[in-house]
């Protein structure tokens, strides 16, 4: 095999990566205070469904809540979704998120960066068993899937609250 052959098969595969990737904020549910009817849950279902990188939008009137589903291959933009549910008439209350990347330590922070993004998480209120374990995935470079509950921004990066964490395997 040629040089060139090598360049153009490197590029095509460059190219690729991303299309073959999973979407990066994966899913979120986000509660939904004052939805009493099924004509709010219609309004609000529209206005979430604006929300880029969104496929799927289901509303459980019962529980207040929406759940947000990626399409694939992209990553559902958390800075719309608060903006959607004000857009339809409603307050938006607690936001929960599942999402792909890696952790990196910044002075004694823990932070996440979401793969193949310019997102960046502060990790908060880490429990005294789940921080060793972060630490070694800093270490490792292990990309992992998170999930948990976003916070008030402070020092312009979001805020999470870990729930849960899972290595994926390459």
């Amino acid at each position: 095999m040629g040089w060139r052959t090598l360049k153009t098969l490197l590029v095509a595969l460059f190219v690729m990566l991303p299309l073959t990737g999973v979407a990066e904020v994966t899913q979120a549910v986000i509660s939904v205070d004052g939805m009493s009817c099924p004509f709010c849950a219609f309004g609000v279902e529209k206005k979430l469904k604006t929300v880029n990188g969104t496929d799927e939008v289901v509303v459980d009137m019962k529980n207040g809540t929406a759940t947000l589903v990626a399409e694939d291959g992209k990553s559902i933009d958390i800075a719309q979704i608060g903006k959607a549910v004000r857009a339809a008439g409603f307050t938006p209350g607690l936001l929960r998120i599942s999402v792909v990347g890696t952790v990196k330590e910044d002075h004694e922070n823990l932070l996440l960066d979401v793969r193949n993004s310019t997102l960046t998480l502060q990790l908060i209120k880490l429990s005294s068993q789940l921080k060793p374990y972060l630490l070694d995935l800093v270490i490792s470079g292990t990309v992992a899937s998170f999930s948990g509950t976003l916070s008030e921004v402070q020092s312009n990066l979001p805020l999470l609250t870990l729930e849960t964490v899972k290595e994926i395997m390459p």
